[in-house]
């Protein structure tokens, strides 16, 4: 970063900087089996459970009425059962496969899945800004902020397995999995996207009076996808009639979540405290939505797809391919919005006598409205829906006190219901109900070099519920427990 100061009527200061970033994200995925779900096999009896193995669990408070279950101790059972208590993978081709060359004549085809889920991805980000920071007057009164634009270009790629049927013209090559198995029916190769994005903001800050501020800020905002969401298990099939069809979780083309956002608050500073009020708008330009892409161009994407095929090798009539659809994560661009308003209040009470004039408090409410355009896959009108995981209403409050080296204070925060997504056997769309979390916090200063630090977090353990349409369809409830951490910062 560089920052030069400029004697200019309106421009106080320049600023210039870069940053590189390349990130790197591997997955594998193994197949481990034991016995059979139908019946016993002969060389894999059922495994016998000691007594250091398993503990009872009870419920307690007001699930004391449930059954006690077993909880078993995953890492001591499977070293019981792997040989030699070494994890060895099996059959994650399928030893019977007929597309794996060493593969045993006497076994049946088993799935594929967890090399096609393994892969790497890479992810290589340029980003640059240039920034001035102003201090002028607007009648007759400061104004402060600063105006600039980052560019940001990102390449992202990833590794990729693309079934070409075994055509070595196409790509095919002799791919081993875990166990040694070989598999010919693959092309290997590497597929992605490179973009760059410009981004503008704006921050003022109009000193109305010594104690009201009034603030505007705009902003052109990106936020990437995390980056497993860039892994590319895209695997495409060719049938007899020529058509190619895709099937992908996630996608090493995904962009980045686009808006461009607005804030206005109003700052009232007295004494010990302040009070704010601020109204915020999100005008959601692009974010991310699984769907189904019809007559999706592979060839074009980077996928080694032949021009035609010959489905019956005994007519040697070649067809055609076509382009079918791909089951993919897109960028939906139809947009929507984010709105709302906010008000808080901190107060410290510094008239208290002695011990009590560290004593202070936080207050914050928001309220939240949302709106996006769902895709509809089945074609016709978008769906509207709310923006999942915001919450209508928001609610924090917070006691602290602050005293000869003391920092403690507890927060409560409460959030009503909201729609996310969480993952059963597929993902799927939750009602999340309200919920009340309580966090604690207390802090020492011994000396100016050590500080000791004692948390809790969800100190009442309060749990998270889902339920479906209605709160009488519980979806989940789960117990997180209490989150408890003991530190010590030493500087010097």
């Amino acid at each position: 970063d560089l920052s030069f100061d400029l004697e200019l009527p309106v421009i106080r200061s320049v600023e210039f900087g870069v940053r590189y970033s390349a990130r790197r994200y591997s997955n594998d995925r193994s197949v481990f089996e034991y016995g059979s779900d139908g019946m016993f096999l002969t060389g894999q009896p059922p495994l016998r459970l000691t007594a250091d193995m398993v503990k009872q669990v009870d419920f307690k408070g007001k699930f004391a009425s449930y059954p006690s279950y077993l909880a078993i101790d995953l890492d001591k059972a499977l070293a019981a059962w792997f040989p030699q208590g070494i994890p060895q993978p099996v059959q994650t081709w399928g030893a019977g496969n007929p597309d794996v060359i060493n593969r045993d004549p006497n076994a049946t085809a088993d799935t594929a899945w967890s090399v096609l889920e393994s892969g790497r991805v890479y992810e290589d980000v340029l980003a640059s800004y240039l920034m001035a920071n102003l201090d002028t007057e607007l009648f007759g009164l400061p104004l402060t902020g600063n105006i600039g634009v980052r560019r940001v270009t990102t390449d992202q790629s990833a590794t990729n397995l693309s079934d070409v049927g075994g055509d070595p013209l196409s790509g095919a090559q002799n791919i081993a999995d875990e166990v040694g198995l070989i598999n010919t029916r693959y092309a290997a190769g590497i597929v992605g996207d490179k973009y760059t994005k410009h981004l503008p903001s704006l921050n003022l800050n109009l000193a109305l009076t010594d104690e009201w501020q009034l603030r505007f800020a705009s902003a052109k905002v990106i936020s990437r996808p995390p980056i497993n969401r860039l892994a590319s298990v895209t695997s495409f099939n060719i049938s007899d009639t020529g058509e190619i069809t895709g099937n992908s979780s996630n996608s090493p083309f995904l962009r980045p979540f686009e808006a461009n956002q607005y804030d206005l608050s109003l700052e009232y500073y007295f004494g010990s405290g302040a009070l704010a009020a601020a109204l915020f708008y999100k005008d959601i330009q692009s974010f991310i939505q699984d769907d189904v892409l019809p007559e999706f161009d592979f060839k074009a994407a980077g996928f080694p797809v032949p021009d035609f095929i010959i489905p019956d090798p005994e007519s040697g009539v070649p067809v055609a391919t076509r382009n079918g659809s791909l089951f993919t994560a897109v960028n939906n661009s139809n947009g929507g919005y984010i709105r709302g308003a906010e008000i808080a209040w901190t107060q410290v009470f510094k008239a208290l006598p002695g011990v009590l004039s560290g004593l202070g408090a936080q207050l914050s409410y928001s309220y939240t409205e949302s709106e996006v355009s769902l895709i509809n896959s089945l074609g016709g009108e978008p769906i509207e829906t709310t923006f999942e995981g915001l919450s209508k209403n928001v609610v924090n409050a917070t006691l602290f006190w602050e005293y000869e080296g003391i920092d403690t204070r507890i927060n409560a925060r409460y959030r009503s219901p909201f729609v996310s997504s969480q993952v059963g056997i597929n993902e799927q769309i939750t009602n999340f109900d309200s919920e009340m979390v309580v966090d604690f916090q207390f802090g020492y200063q011994f000396n100016d070099n050590l500080k000791m630090l004692f948390q809790v977090n969800n100190l009442t353990d309060e749990p998270t519920k889902s339920y479906f349409g209605q709160q009488a369809m519980t979806g989940t409830l789960q117990f997180f427990g209490r989150q408890y951490f003991l530190g010590a910062v030493y500087s010097f």
